[in-house]
């Protein structure tokens, strides 16, 4: 009797632990499915979008703002919107492409299931950059002292961005130049225009160039996510 007993005990401990097991793995699915689909945090090593986020910002980004990202499992959904001028967007990095034989999806997914911690090589990890939406496809676009112009938003010819996004502060002056990339398109500050599917994307501190006027314009698949919320904004901010 009390070996059954003991027996029975010893049952419904197993039981628990792989009870425990399983509600473990499954809230580590739901985090990465949240993480995939909904929501993905970053943190900003840079000035580039100062003054609204300094050097150290914690930002929340969704791909769900333009639509379920399922793009990593090479399954085409339609999009329920396109960036849109003045959005906040993290992108992946012009300087950063598929290694040779790979896939772009297959990159994506290993990147968000990982979490960037596990790849089969430096040549492996996705780089992002975070960056703001100023030119849409098909615009002209030309760089002046700093400010982007764009024709084709409207019938008023060339406006500068100063107009189409009044809400938005800028650093300017003090540029610290091109960095010595292979990659500077040259003729790029003259004008361009966007094809389909092109974006032209820069940071709020001009003084820093690391950006379509370096780069040229992001392909759509680049643009990842929209920053949502900044629950640390970095610099010592509030």
């Amino acid at each position: 009797m009390r070996e059954r007993i003991f027996a029975s005990r010893q049952e419904r401990r197993r039981q628990m632990k792989i009870l425990w097991i399983k509600r473990l793995l499954l809230v580590a699915v739901l985090f990465n499915l949240l993480q995939m689909c909904a929501l993905r945090t970053y943190r900003l090593d840079s000035e580039v979008m100062a003054p609204l986020y300094r050097r150290g910002a914690f930002l929340v980004a969704t791909p769900l703002a333009y639509g379920l990202d399922l793009d990593w499992l090479g399954v085409p959904l339609p999009r329920w919107r396109e960036p849109s001028r003045g959005d906040v967007v993290v992108a992946v990095s012009p300087l950063w492409d598929p290694p040779e034989g790979a896939t772009g999806g297959g990159i994506r997914l290993l990147d968000y299931v990982t979490g960037g911690r596990w790849i089969p090589g430096p040549e492996w990890r996705v780089h992002y950059v975070v960056l703001r939406v100023v030119g849409l496809p098909g615009e002209r676009i030309r760089v002046r002292d700093d400010v982007v112009y764009v024709r084709g938003a409207d019938e008023r010819g060339w406006v500068s961005e100063e107009v189409l996004l009044p809400g938005m502060t800028r650093l300017r002056g003090g540029g610290e130049g091109p960095p010595p990339f292979d990659r500077v398109i040259p003729g790029l500050q003259e004008e361009m225009v966007l094809g389909e599917g092109e974006y032209f994307l820069v940071g709020d501190n001009r003084r820093l160039v690391a950006d379509s006027r370096i780069f040229g314009p992001f392909e759509r698949w680049r643009i990842r996510a929209m920053v949502v919320w900044a629950p640390i904004r970095g610099g010592g901010a509030e």
